[in-house]
């Protein structure tokens, strides 16, 4: 594909698929791919006015575009598309009778990851009524692994699905240099690995008692996982200033009975048990 702002990319896929019998099936793939600059990246610009601390006095901070004068002269460059490349492979059986078993494992590797820099100062000698800039750049190398385990089992008039996703992201912490600095801050590379909880689980039983009757329990569990402000300390993270949200359960149920062919009365609870993930009182004002 090519785009009129003179970036061209070439991407392909090759996958495979071979069956041992009735006993199982396996599958893989590796393809590229890729996602361009957005229009608001390549050309946003936003300016804030806030007070030095000791002057006193307006300073102007912002964030304008990569290829803005003053980006240039700090090492902005306009962007390219982000790059990757997918790894995925995997098995599906059905070895038991009423089983049925699948098993995904991928790897995600990112090149040229598009991100907002921290606020960097203006060298001296640039002429610009700024004091501080943001821009976008490509900055970061990442990469995202885990797999998917999907298995439902029917055991007379019982049905039991289980669904586990186990995710992680790394970040290459050398980054892609702007004029000799790491653009972003350290809590934002925190933030990209530990922000959002590394497994899920979904466990559903159905029961049916009758034609006209069945009741469903499901359990949904999250890990654990990093509030965004704040740091993390990697050689003991209990010592973080990050806010830990604890691994949560939450409980639904259902009864389900079925009045007619058309018509069906349903009467459940969502979060049965009434669990509340971990709540910060300084998120308070914001949903905690």
């Amino acid at each position: 594909e090519d785009y009129s702002d003179g970036n061209t990319t070439s991407d392909y896929k090759v996958a495979g698929r071979y069956s041992i019998g009735n006993l199982a099936t396996l599958r893989g793939g590796y393809s590229t791919g890729f996602r361009a600059p957005t229009p608001g990246q390549s050309n946003y610009t936003g300016v804030t006015t806030s007070f030095d601390g000791v002057t006193g006095m307006q300073v102007l901070e912002g964030t304008v575009r990569p290829t803005d004068p003053v980006a240039a002269s700090m090492g902005g460059a306009a962007l390219v598309p982000e790059d990757a490349t997918n790894i995925s492979a995997g098995f599906t059986t059905s070895i038991l009778s009423g089983l049925n078993l699948s098993f995904d494992y991928y790897q995600i590797d990112i090149a040229n990851k598009i991100i907002k820099s921290r606020a960097l100062e203006v060298p001296e000698g640039v002429v610009t009524e700024y004091t501080e800039l943001a821009f976008y750049s490509n900055a970061l190398d990442t990469e995202t692994k885990g797999f998917d385990l999907v298995a439902n089992y029917t055991m007379g008039s019982t049905n039991v699905g289980l669904a586990y996703n186990h995710n992680e992201t790394s970040v290459d912490t050398s980054q892609n240099l702007v004029n000799n600095e790491k653009p972003i801050s350290q809590g934002t590379i925190d933030n990209l690995e530990l922000n959002l909880p590394q497994d899920k689980m979904v466990l559903n039983v159905t029961h049916t008692f009758s034609d006209a009757l069945s009741a469903m329990v499901r359990i949904n569990y999250y890990s654990e996982s990093w509030d965004e402000r704040g740091t993390y300390n990697r050689e003991s993270p209990e010592n973080s200033s990050k806010d830990n949200i604890d691994a949560a359960m939450f409980m639904d149920v259902e009864i389900d009975y079925r009045i007619s062919d058309n018509l069906s009365l349903v009467i459940g609870a969502n979060n049965a048990l009434n669990q509340f993930p971990t709540q910060i009182a300084t998120r308070q004002g914001q949903g905690m």
